[in-house]
């Protein structure tokens, strides 16, 4: 099954299950440590799940070949990319979920159910994933829930608000500004805008999630507002003065992006800049 087979075979799933009110569970699936684009299959088979609300079980569990681990023990590609932010249990009817791989951002909703009482358990893998720390977001009001950390289990526990009918908790590697030193201003995404095509464009830095960033291990820079979403070069293109936007995640040059001496720019001789302040300028996370 190639990348582009997962949605719609994910979603004749999700119409057959809703026919029949069943749930599902993936029952087996698994690649080749040393396969090219393990990682990424592993990522997008569990993605997919996510979204069918489907549970999953891999193969296999023995030493080498398809396992976590090779033959002396050690974690391979696998195990890192099995790894992931889930809920471990849900104090109600569970609505949407997704864990996405690249920036390590988590979001699940659900909904209070009738004598369903106890707290939502979280797994963080805080010391693999956040060592700069984690932010949680609870839809709730202030102060009518609390948690609970338990740093050597690494579960997160939630009693939130049972007047509340619907929940959503979010959490994130700790997002950042993309800050244009010389001007004082951010990249912003224009009205927190998550259509593929959004405009990008330098706004007062006001500490909303249209300026919140995080840069994954592939050099994209995901959006808070949507963490499927990356800041983006339109069409690829390299010439003088062609737009960014914000476009969903797909691993080109397109969105990858360095830092480099205090300068943010695509992964070619081209720089962000500002109509304002015409050639490359100072831009940093902060």
């Amino acid at each position: 099954m190639d990348k582009w087979s997962f949605e719609p075979w994910g979603r004749e799933r999700v119409n057959e299950l809703n026919k029949m009110n069943m749930p599902i569970v993936v029952g087996e699936f698994g690649m080749g440590a040393n396969q090219p684009g393990a990682g990424d299959f592993i990522d997008d088979v569990t993605l997919m799940a996510d979204y069918m609300g489907s549970g999953w079980a891999y193969w296999s569990n023995d030493r080498g070949g398809w396992s976590p681990t090779d033959g002396s023990d050690n974690e391979t590609i696998v195990a890192e990319h099995l790894t992931r932010t889930y809920p471990r249990a849900i104090a109600g009817q569970p609505v949407d979920y997704y864990f996405e791989a690249k920036s390590k951002a988590f979001r699940r909703v659900y909904d209070e159910k009738p004598g369903v009482t106890g707290p939502i358990e979280i797994y963080i893998p805080a010391s693999r994933y956040y060592q700069d720390g984690w932010e949680l977001s609870v839809s709730d009001p202030d102060g009518s829930w609390r948690s609970e950390w338990d740093s050597e289990r690494e579960i997160l526990k939630l009693w939130l608000d049972p007047g509340q009918s619907r929940h959503e908790v979010r959490i994130s590697s700790k997002y950042k500004n993309l800050y244009m030193n010389y001007l004082g201003k951010c990249i912003d995404v224009n009205h927190s805008g998550t259509e593929n095509g959004t405009n990008v464009h330098l706004w007062n830095c006001n500490g909303s999630d249209a300026q919140g960033w995080v840069m994954d291990d592939d050099g994209a820079l995901h959006s808070k507002v949507d963490p499927r979403m990356c800041l983006d070069v339109s069409g690829a293109l390299q010439h003088e003065g062609n737009n960014i936007q914000l476009w969903e995640c797909n691993g080109t040059n397109a969105q990858r992006w360095t830092l480099d001496s205090g300068h943010q720019q695509r992964r070619t001789p081209k720089c962000t800049e500002s109509g304002e302040m015409p050639g490359c300028q100072r831009c940093s996370l902060t």
